[in-house]
């Protein structure tokens, strides 16, 4: 099996289990202190990549930029889930919806990133995320 694939069945799976973690984490305090702890964890996480990997730094202004653009807007995300899930909202029927950001995340692959070579490429695609988005939303309701 190709390593990508190996990463992203692993990011699933962090990201599957974290959603509940970070529910779990809200029980008894303040939710955006919750957000808080959640950037603590992946400051950790970051680090410790940095340690294990030792890679090469090397820093150019667009990959500062789109790098932090990419943390805010995660970020924003996650205070997003946090307020829902402070009044009560349910992970569960929660996960899929949000999730719809792999058809956001595919279109704009396609038409910013030319990430698909062809037409009837990007067409497969294209409904396959459909298809994704269309089961968890039927999911949540």
């Amino acid at each position: 099996m190709e390593q990508w694939i190996i990463l992203s069945l692993l990011a699933s799976l962090c990201f599957g289990i974290s959603s509940i973690a970070f529910k779990l984490s809200l029980k008894n305090i303040n939710p955006f202190f919750g957000v808080f702890l959640l950037g603590i964890g992946g400051f950790i996480a970051a680090i410790a990549s940095f340690i294990i990997k030792k890679p090469e730094i090397s820093l150019q202004p667009k990959s500062i930029f789109f790098g932090i653009f990419g943390g805010v807007l995660w970020l924003t995300a996650m205070i997003a889930v946090t307020y829902a899930l402070a009044n009560n909202a349910k992970i569960g029927k929660m996960a899929p919806i949000y999730n719809t950001n792999t058809l956001i995340t595919v279109i704009l692959s396609i038409l910013l990133l030319k990430e698909i070579p062809d037409v009837n490429g990007a067409i497969r695609i294209l409904v396959g995320a459909l298809f994704i988005v269309a089961g968890s939303v039927i999911v949540s309701f």
